[in-house]
């Protein structure tokens, strides 16, 4: 099994994990419809931040009809450095944040 096959089965499998999780939203929505405030922001928080998975699926799925193995290989290793550096970088300024919290 070539690294492009099992890129794809591992994105589908993940693609299905998120369907469930939209799903699973979706049937609660009529208890958040009318709720307070903060369990709206609560359920729109939730659901950005599934559709963003789908999003990034999506292109990942995209990247590998349309990118010889060599060339997507590339590219998953500098997306992988990409957010490795947004997680330090937003490390750094909560860290920064709360040194200047407490003066």
């Amino acid at each position: 099994m070539s690294i492009k096959e099992k890129l794809v089965i591992e994105l589908m499998n993940l693609k299905d994990t998120v369907k469930y999780e939209l799903s699973e939203l979706n049937e609660q929505q009529y208890l958040f419809m009318n709720g307070p405030a903060p369990q709206l922001m609560k359920r729109a928080m939730k659901m950005s931040y599934i559709l963003g998975h789908t999003e990034a699926i999506d292109h990942f799925l995209l990247l590998i009809d349309t990118c010889h193995e060599n060339v997507l290989l590339d590219n998953c290793q500098d997306s992988q450095k990409q957010i490795q550096h947004k997680q330090f970088s937003f490390q750094e300024d909560i860290i920064h944040h709360i040194n200047q919290s407490k003066y």
